[in-house]
């Protein structure tokens, strides 16, 4: 089965500020549990915090509404910015991946 994609594009007067995209696979290597892959993550970084977490949490609603079980993505280590951003939002990011339950 092909995966779905989702994504969300923040914008301030028809400037793009933010985006997000995932894909949410339907099982792989005898798993069968919908896990969705945060594959591309960009902000602007003068535009206010909360507009840049607005952005994850309408992204984890949509997954949430396509029953997705989890959430998953890969940090540079290095990458202290984007490492801090979604551990705030609760993807705690073990080495280099993280991986999120969603309720």
């Amino acid at each position: 089965m092909n995966p779905a994609y989702a994504s969300r594009c923040g914008e301030d007067d028809g400037i793009v500020t933010g985006f997000i995209m995932a894909r949410v696979d339907y099982g792989e290597f005898g798993r069968v549990a919908k896990a969705a892959v945060i594959d591309t993550i960009g902000v602007h970084l003068p535009i206010p915090v909360p507009h840049r977490h607005a952005l994850l949490s309408q992204l984890m609603i949509n997954l949430s509404s396509l029953q997705v079980e989890s959430v998953r993505t890969k940090v540079e280590h290095e990458n202290f910015d984007l490492r801090n951003f979604l551990s705030r939002r609760d993807l705690s990011l073990p080495e280099t991946a993280s991986t999120r339950e969603i309720n």
